[in-house]
């Protein structure tokens, strides 16, 4: 007896809730009875996964198909659906596209409600396969009509300037308007601890260990932090989103909607400061650590329990053959800057520089996305390369005048800097002293670090893993004997000027040179 497998889909979750399903099964065992086939227990189901939205994975439907085509479902099986509308909202043509998928194995397609059957004969012929191209473009119509709707209601909020839904946590609605809460000073506390430099991990330990918990009565979070800085209630505006292809994007902001809590300039600071997304945080050296084989960036691999991992960005994708992980770069590093300092009283070098260079970095970055995405038309277009040239000529001209400052006062105290807890800011400060940092490894327990500082001094270690303690042994250059013990011969492959004399470099004392 040939079988019938029902494929069940929601438009949402809350329809699950009711009388669908059982709706669907009762239709398909009439349907089986009719035609004496056995219904299968096997069922596939979309949960909560809307037909209208194009981006939609449909999970369910591609295990269905998959399926088929696989022979897992026996060939001449009926594939039941309530309606065409059931299989997808994206028009006839996609509803075909599928159809034709599943028939071309074999099975045959059902729509349930008015027991139109489909095999791979009669859907290549108009006459059989207009039913199908009708329901399916009546139910595109009838999801653009929908969407319409829901979209003039929200523009209709935005127009009226209606605040509605959940609010910021510290903001509460008081016969309709919003109003700073109790909570207010906790949210202020946390803007100032990150202006302060605290990352957000930092922020939420400290929450945590003085057993302040979210309104929700739960733990902080560094995720959680990171998402409270990116609500521009924090100055006082409202942001309205705007379903596209599928997902909600920032449609319009509006000032003044909220109280604010903090000024805009310090709304930029808070989020300027966040890495990118998907990426690990890049450390106190981001942006100095080059493979000294191809000088491509050292990367950050992430961590794996207590140790810290790195390698060339280049390896990854075949460009170098430095493939071995390197461990706890940044440890060791500041480890041993922590050992150097200059011979002049220190000074602190403004590092007011970077923060704006970030920014116009991060505007780059949008100008060019925006550039990407207005292709074809040509106003907009040439208005953003006017921006991006603007922009471009304000970083030139930044980087210059910080590294005029940088040359012409390079006295910075690197324990001092060693010790500042925020990275970003320490990476700051040593950019204005470090011009790069070049890495080789030696097998897998040995680097090399050759720091070259703008001041045209430089400083060179090995560092050697030892297994048996889990610790780095530094062994500085100076010691040539040890050194030529330690790399087996690989003196001959290095420069003359890299060959030390044992002499100590010119403007800098050490604690540990012998």
């Amino acid at each position: 007896m040939p079988i019938g497998i029902l494929y069940s889909r929601f438009s949402s979750a809350i329809q699950a809730e009711g009388h669908s399903l059982d709706r669907q099964i009762t239709q398909a065992e009439d349907f089986c009875k009719r035609h004496n086939l056995e219904l299968s227990s096997l069922t596939f189901k979309d949960l909560g996964i809307s037909g209208w939205k194009s981006t939609a994975k449909r999970d369910g439907l591609e295990q269905l198909i998959e399926a088929v085509e696989l022979g897992k479902i026996p060939a001449g099986s009926f594939i039941l659906v309530e309606a065409a509308d059931r299989l997808s909202r994206q028009g006839f043509m996609h509803v075909m596209l599928l159809v034709r998928r599943l028939v071309a194995t074999g099975c045959k397609f059902v729509t349930v409600d008015n027991g139109q059957i489909y095999d791979h004969k009669n859907i290549e012929n108009l006459s059989g396969a207009l039913p199908l191209i009708i329901s399916a473009d009546l139910a595109l119509q009838e999801s653009e009509r929908k969407s319409f709707r829901v979209k003039q209601a929200k523009n209709a909020v935005r127009k009226n300037r209606v605040l509605q839904g959940k609010m910021p946590f510290w903001i509460d609605l008081v016969d309709g308007k919003p109003v700073l809460n109790s909570s207010a000073p906790l949210m202020r506390r946390i803007i100032d601890l990150r202006l302060e430099g605290k990352s957000p991990l930092i922020i939420a330990k400290m929450l945590n260990q003085e057993g302040i918990r979210t309104t929700r009565d739960k733990q902080w979070y560094a995720e959680t932090i990171r998402t409270l800085f990116e609500q521009t209630a924090i100055y006082g505006s409202k942001t309205y989103f705007e379903l596209q292809d599928g997902s909600y994007r920032p449609a319009e902001e509006v000032a003044n909607l909220f109280p604010a809590i903090a000024t805009k300039d310090e709304f930029l600071r808070l989020s300027s400061k966040k890495p990118p997304r998907g990426k690990y945080p890049s450390g106190p050296f981001s942006g100095l650590l080059k493979c000294s084989k191809c000088g491509a960036h050292i990367r950050s691999n992430g961590k794996r329990g207590e140790i810290q991992y790195r390698s060339c960005a280049n390896a990854k994708i075949g460009k170098c053959d430095e493939t071995g992980y390197i461990r706890d770069v940044d440890q060791i590093l500041s480890d041993q800057l922590k050992k150097l300092a200059f011979i002049k009283s220190p000074q602190l070098v403004s590092v007011d520089y970077e923060n704006e260079i970030n920014e116009l970095e991060a505007m780059l970055e949008n100008l060019e996305r925006d550039r990407q995405a207005s292709k074809g038309k040509a106003f907009v277009y040439k208005m953003i390369l006017e921006d991006m040239e603007e922009t471009h000529t304000k970083l030139e001209a930044l980087k210059q005048k910080r590294d005029s400052e940088v040359a012409s006062n390079t006295d910075v105290n690197l324990e001092f800097i060693s010790s500042i807890e925020d990275e970003q800011h320490r990476n700051s400060l040593y950019k204005t002293v470090i011009d790069k940092i070049e890495i080789t490894r030696f097998g897998t327990t040995r680097v090399m670090y050759n720091i070259r500082f703008k001041n045209n001094h430089r400083t060179v270690f090995l560092s050697d893993y030892d297994r048996k303690s889990k610790t780095h042994i530094a062994r500085f250059k100076s010691d040539t004997e040890e050194l030529d013990k330690f790399i087996s011969g690989a003196v001959e492959g290095l420069e003359p000027w890299e060959i030390c004399t044992g002499d100590k470099p010119e403007g800098y004392l050490s604690e540990n040179w012998e």
